[in-house]
């Protein structure tokens, strides 16, 4: 049995070795900085715990021996938690603008250049969350976003966190971006860099969105987590590309359930001091398009990851290695590669914050010895609890073959929104 196999079917045992050790409780949180330092709109939805002081909420408590009668009764009866104050959905809204400017774009082979040298609206978006009677907890994100070629509709999630499981375990299910990395449930505008590490967008595809169900069990606080999950669909977000990507017939999308895919998480430590974790993702039959030819192709992902204080701040970063079949003239054949990145994010006061982020990867299914990296760092400023800017310089060579060069970034970001005062 190879290494990949072997440490696939390890980490898929042991959250279930250690299941009995769990206990119940919130969900995990997102990492240290988006609630102290960069507010959300779309904060993570604790399952079977409802919102608090949430103002606005547009469903009143029926009426103690009411008759419900009406389709408008009967859709507040649904959708509100009985016995709890100020439940039901809540709904929010975040617009992010951005822009790259780099002479890159009067250059041949530069990916993602339809971006360049012009402000596009990168994310406008709806969200809510709340719940749903006593069963679930239920969240969705709906976005417009331009990936440098105009405005396309995407669903980001639609997921719910079901209130039926034992105590100590959570499941979920829908649409939702899959439990590997530290960072794959973090949006974009949450994230340390105003632009993705080339690591992920190599191995990933940007965010991973999968249909499918995750089972979760531990706690963070507690000092120990896990998930397991199984995806019929994925889908592979990254705002900077056209389509936001989803859009491309090759291997970063999938559907269908005969290509189904596997994941497997497990984190140890606590949240904002220091934490370990490792994450697998296996799936029998990726999609592959390459000159007319479409191929179904195993693929393995393995995650190892990292966060802890350092200087002030905080440093993150992730190590992924990649393993599967490739498919060239003279038949299908096995690739490897290895990619990591890094970051590192401090305040320097109450309004302004600094970034520096480096990551270095192979290119999969390369002939050749084939590695780029990208390096960036960004100064942002708070408005207000609802606002933020930042300005970055960037340096990227995406490897053999395509044309590096520097970029300057902006990034403004507005959250008017009923959640950005959840900490």
């Amino acid at each position: 049995m190879s290494f990949p196999s072997k440490f696939l079917l390890l980490t898929w045992m042991a959250p279930l070795l250690m299941a009995s050790c769990s206990s119940s409780g919130e969900r995990d949180p997102s990492p240290w900085f988006i609630d102290d330092q960069l507010p959300s709109a779309f904060e993570q939805t604790q399952p079977g715990v409802s919102n608090e002081n949430q103002a606005n909420s547009f469903i009143e408590e029926p009426v103690q021996g009411e008759q419900k009668t009406s389709l408008n009764e009967l859709a507040q009866q649904i959708l509100h938690t009985p016995g709890e104050e100020d439940s039901g959905f809540q709904f929010g809204t975040v617009l992010e603008a951005a822009g790259d400017f780099s002479s890159a774009d009067r250059s041949p082979g530069i990916p993602r250049s339809g971006r360049f040298n012009k402000i596009r609206m990168r994310s406008v978006e709806i969200n809510g969350e709340g719940s749903v009677g006593d069963y679930a907890d239920a969240r969705f994100a709906i976005d417009m976003s331009d990936g440098g070629s105009g405005s396309d509709f995407i669903l980001r999630e639609a997921t719910a966190w079901l209130n039926i499981m034992p105590s100590g375990y959570r499941l979920r299910v829908g649409k939702y971006f899959a439990d590997v990395g530290s960072w794959n449930g973090v949006y974009l505008r949450d994230f340390p860099s105003p632009n993705l590490d080339g690591v992920r967008r190599e191995f990933l595809g940007g965010n991973m969105a999968v249909t499918g169900a995750e089972l979760h069990g531990g706690e963070s606080e507690d000092g120990f987590r896990w998930s397991l999950g199984i995806a019929t669909d994925v889908e592979r977000q990254d705002p900077d590309e056209p389509e936001n990507g989803t859009g491309r017939t090759v291997s970063l999308n999938r559907m269908g359930l005969k290509n189904w895919g596997a994941s497997t998480r497990l984190q140890w430590g606590e949240p904002e001091s220091v934490q370990f974790g490792t994450s697998a993702w296996f799936s029998p039959g990726e999609v592959w398009t390459a000159d007319g030819t479409t191929e179904e192709l195993q693929t393995v992902l393995l995650d190892v990851d990292a966060s802890l204080p350092f200087l002030g701040g905080q440093l993150s970063g992730e190590i992924w290695m990649k393993r599967g079949e490739t498919y060239d003239s003279a038949g299908d054949d096995r690739a490897s590669a290895t990619g990591y990145w890094g970051t590192w994010s401090t305040d320097l006061s109450t309004n302004w914050f600094l970034n520096a982020l480096g990551s270095h990867w192979e290119h999969f299914r390369s002939l050749e010895n084939n590695a780029g990296h990208y390096y960036s760092g960004s100064l942002g400023y708070r408005i207000n609890d609802n606002q933020r800017l930042r300005l970055s310089l960037s340096h990227e060579n995406p490897g053999l073959g395509w044309q590096k060069y520097y970029a300057i970034g902006f990034q403004w970001i507005l959250n008017p929104t009923l959640f950005n005062d959840k900490k």
